[in-house]
């Protein structure tokens, strides 16, 4: 796919808004799907090559450089997914002398930078999306089938209003529970990923076991169990934050629907 990619195309879509710039990124690797809709895996890959192309772009790295940009960048995705992240290193280095002979000094170190900033600082989360497969849920749900009932006289029926009111309240509720459903999935990631964590940390302390106990041992051991622990914190405060955010932005939509006098007046309590 990536090998296809020609100077005249990265021009083009370096020229594009983002947008338009990641379609067309997307066609020339056939990624776009059937229905016109990318997985996540997808997605994120498109981003991915797509950042790395117009960081080369907009730094002057001439077109056919940002090409090999790109097929690095790919390769480098390619090849890390399962492997540690020494292995992922050697891997870098192994694939460096090529294109640093190609890009020259400067902006091979530029590019590097790049790379090591994004990729490898995020690379857990590059490998938790890319080797395993999301659970679907799949709820099995019994439906009681209730025919309508027969319509209404005129007289009795709902002010157009207050039906606008209630369809966009209920449309409130239903975001509100999809977001509900999203921190569910959000708090198994961070329980699998705090697990890991603490059981590489195990792994390191257990080395430390045979040999003799000095003043920089037991340095380095509460180094990595307080740095394991402030990485699991500091995961937890994130989403914590991200979520209130999130229910204070859909309870003060509430609280602006204009609401029917026909209604009367409801206080909403914030938590």
């Amino acid at each position: 796919m990536v090998d296809k990619l020609t100077t005249s195309a990265v021009q083009e879509i370096a020229g594009l808004s983002k947008q338009r710039g990641q379609r067309k990124l997307s066609k020339h690797l056939n990624l776009t799907a059937d229905d016109g809709e990318l997985d996540m895996r997808q997605a994120i890959h498109l981003d991915f090559l797509y950042d790395n192309l117009m960081f080369a772009a907009e730094k002057g790295f001439p077109w056919n450089h940002v090409c090999l940009v790109v097929k690095f960048a790919e390769n480098v995705l390619t090849n890390s997914l399962g492997k540690e992240l020494v292995a992922v290193l050697k891997y870098i280095q192994s694939e460096s002398t090529e294109i640093g002979c190609e890009l020259g000094e400067r902006n091979f170190k530029v590019y590097i930078d790049f790379l090591f900033s994004t990729f490898l600082q995020h690379i857990k989360l590059f490998q938790f999306v890319f080797t395993r497969e999301r659970e679907r849920m799949s709820p099995n749900v019994q439906l009681e089938i209730i025919p309508p009932k027969s319509s209404e006289p005129l007289k009795e029926a709902k002010e157009v209003k207050i039906w606008d009111y209630q369809q966009n309240y209920e449309g409130l509720q239903r975001k509100e529970t999809e977001k509900q459903n999203e921190r569910l999935l959000k708090k198994q990631y961070i329980a699998e990923t705090a697990d890991k964590r603490l059981e590489e940390s195990m792994k390191k302390i257990e080395s430390k076991k045979e040999e003799k106990f000095t003043k920089e041992t037991i340095t380095d051991i509460l180094k990595e169990v307080i740095g394991t622990y402030t990485a699991n914190t500091l995961d937890n405060m994130k989403w914590n934050i991200e979520d209130t955010k999130e229910d204070l932005e859909i309870k003060l939509q509430k609280t602006s629907l204009p609401r029917p006098q026909a209604l009367g007046i409801v206080m909403f309590l914030f938590d």
